[in-house]
């Protein structure tokens, strides 16, 4: 039990600094930790491992996508596993979050400056694009 106890408080403390670093340097200093806590034999085996892991993980979210279930949350954890050993990704990543934040921020600007009707316009035509995504992978998957 201490072993896991000691595996349980490292991810804590990862997470930690990952939610304490900046927005747009949070990949690259987890790629920087990453690479300055390597030590040890299994070095090069750890790192071809923890880059498999993450694409199986990216991919396969991928393509189960359109099934129920956690799709694009895995894909971008599989993404965040590459980030820590690939400095591009960690890049990418650190843009991508960049770019995301804008788009809520305007987004919930947005929707603070809407009336009562045309919030419940834009939850309506949410519900129908949902059930029209819904019919056409269920379509998709059954064949109607």
């Amino acid at each position: 039990m201490g072993k896991m106890a000691t595996v349980i408080e490292r991810m804590r403390r990862s997470w930690r600094q990952f939610k304490e670093s900046r927005p747009g340097n949070r990949f690259q200093d987890h790629y920087n930790r990453r690479q300055q806590s390597r030590s040890g034999r299994f070095n090069l085996l750890r790192k071809v491992l923890y880059i498999i892991v993450g694409i199986v993980v990216a991919v396969a979210s991928l393509v189960l996508a359109p099934l129920p279930g956690p799709g694009w949350g895995t894909f971008f954890i599989g993404l965040a596993l590459l980030a820590g050993e690939i400095f591009y990704v960690a890049r990418f990543l650190d843009w991508v979050e960049v770019e995301l934040r804008k788009i809520a921020l305007t987004a919930r600007d947005v929707w603070r400056e809407l009336s009562a009707t045309g919030r419940m316009f834009v939850i309506l035509v949410a519900l129908i694009l949902a059930a029209t995504l819904a019919y056409g992978a269920y379509y998709l998957l059954v064949g109607g």
